[in-house]
């Protein structure tokens, strides 16, 4: 319904039993927070979605640092710490300590610098206990990944942090007046499987 020249603010859902949208329920993106290309994560324990920095508006905008957590049960909205530079299709997942399911920990690795054309490889961890105070946590550096890309998937399985990445690279910010530059330009494609294991 948004187009490609304009983001969209509508967080919707899909019964995968029914194979059906469920079209009463939806959730709206907050304010500052990114409309497309952003780091998702989902913790199902705690029923909350991570939505990390991203870009707000279509085409070849910029990124955003804002980061926030939805209970998507209630609808209650948290922020998080921005993150240290904004990233553009960033791969992210949610690590559940076992031992001590208070201790979450969300990894955000990967995606392009905020000029969008250059690939990142930096990856940050934002440790959150149950009695956190979010506002004063900070992100951690953690060791870069080898190599990285952007519109990629992240999962978390057996101690290790698994991301695909599909291309290297994307168009460059462009302004509103040039906007059908972003819609001509050709990137550089990629697939690859790269994984590390989680510092837990």
């Amino acid at each position: 319904e948004s187009g490609y020249m304009k983001g969209c603010n509508n967080i919707q859902f899909f019964n995968i039993t029914s194979q059906l949208w469920i079209k009463d329920r939806s959730l709206k993106i907050p304010p500052g927070v990114a409309q497309t290309h952003h780091g998702v994560a989902f913790d199902k324990a705690s029923r909350h979605l991570y939505i990390v920095s991203g870009q707000i508006g279509g085409g070849c905008s910029s990124s955003t640092t804002m980061s926030v957590r939805i209970n998507i049960d209630t609808g209650s909205i948290d922020y998080l710490p921005p993150l240290p530079d904004g990233r553009y299709a960033p791969g992210a997942v949610v690590f559940r300590n076992p031992i001590d399911p208070s201790d979450i920990r969300l990894h955000v690795f990967g995606g392009a610098h905020v000029l969008r054309n250059q690939t990142a490889r930096n990856h940050w961890r934002l440790v959150i206990k149950k009695e956190s105070d979010l506002k004063a946590l900070q992100w951690e550096e953690m060791e870069p990944v080898p190599d990285s890309g952007i519109h990629g998937q992240a999962f978390y399985h057996n101690g290790l942090i698994y991301h695909t990445a599909f291309c290297d690279m994307d168009a460059g910010v462009f302004g509103n007046e040039d906007m059908w530059k972003c819609q001509k330009y050709l990137y550089k494609e990629k697939l690859q499987l790269l994984h590390h294991t989680v510092d837990a």
